[in-house]
């Protein structure tokens, strides 16, 4: 096998088990869908970024109706440009995310267009 096939063959394996840990179901998520009704910005510690939506639709099973980001969650300023710019456009948004000690944890957001 040449060395091109090698890494051709280690490319597409690569990219076929990043793809399945960058989906959202890759995660035991819930999701709610609408508008941004709130944000809340507090110490970054201390669910930094809290989003409900318009409805008051509960964000993850047996949580409440917002859901949150720390500003230590990987990618959390994209994640915190994007949801700011949904409220400011009243874009409609898909929130993926898991209880974790009784609160809903962003894990994946998806910004449609209006």
């Amino acid at each position: 096998m040449s060395f091109k096939i090698k890494c051709s063959a280690l490319f597409a394996s690569v990219l076929a088990v990043s793809s399945m840990v960058a989906t959202p179901m890759a995660y035991a998520t819930d999701n709610a869908v609408g508008t941004i009704a709130t944000m809340d910005v507090t110490a970054g510690s201390n669910y930094a970024l809290r989003v409900s939506l318009t409805g008051g639709a509960t964000m993850c099973t047996g949580g409440p109706s917002w859901a949150y980001l720390n500003d230590t969650d990987s990618n959390y300023k994209v994640y915190a440009a994007a949801l700011m710019l949904a409220k400011a456009q009243g874009t409609r948004v898909t929130v993926y995310s898991l209880l974790e000690n009784g609160y809903c944890h962003i894990v994946f957001i998806t910004v449609q267009s209006s």
